[in-house]
């Protein structure tokens, strides 16, 4: 890669100041980045979802010719059979949320990264892609994942439009408390 030189040294300089990224930090990061590789929202990541996301992601633009298209979409395959070799812990050929969270979170938290490096080592894993999506998320907190923050699956996303008898009993408990005041 091109910044191998950084990766070699133990401590970058940077990372001194910077404040360590924190479990929950990475935590949330990894399930951002899982929600973008699990295409479908089926909870999780099949292998050619992550080759799909993976050819995306780090397609060399320069690439033009077919036998170098060729050699990275080798490249790119045997790069998913690592992520899954390293993640898929129960070998069912798919990567769970839980499998890809705990894995990585295992690998990165050890590091102590600051924050910046921590997602430059995943856009080495997974591509440019990740950084795209992560401008969106901030606004649209990660809608498209199933996953809230405790990690289990939500069962009906609760929307503002659908939920209306929520939205009724509100208005009423709130009627009620401005009567009684």
């Amino acid at each position: 890669g091109l910044c191998s030189s950084a990766a070699d040294d133990p401590m970058p300089r940077e990372s001194k100041g910077s404040a360590k990224a924190t479990v929950r930090e990475i935590r949330e990061r990894l399930e951002e980045v899982f929600g973008m590789l699990d295409k479908d929202g089926s909870g999780e990541i099949t292998f050619l979802e992550a080759t799909k996301f993976l050819e995306k992601s780090k397609r060399n633009l320069r690439a033009s010719d077919a036998v170098r298209r060729k050699t990275q979409q080798k490249q790119i395959e045997n790069e998913v059979r690592k992520i899954f070799a390293m993640v898929d812990i129960d070998h069912t050929k798919k990567i769970s949320a839980d499998e890809f969270i705990a894995v990585y979170t295992n690998v990165f938290y050890p590091q102590q990264l600051s924050y910046k490096e921590f997602n430059r080592e995943l856009r080495k894993i997974f591509g440019r892609l990740i950084e795209h999506y992560n401008e969106n998320v901030e606004r649209n907190t990660s809608r498209r994942n199933k996953f809230n923050t405790s990690g289990r699956p939500n069962e009906a996303p609760v929307d503002s439009r659908n939920g209306n008898n929520d939205h009724h009993a509100l208005m009423k408990a709130r009627h009620h408390h401005h009567a009684s005041v």
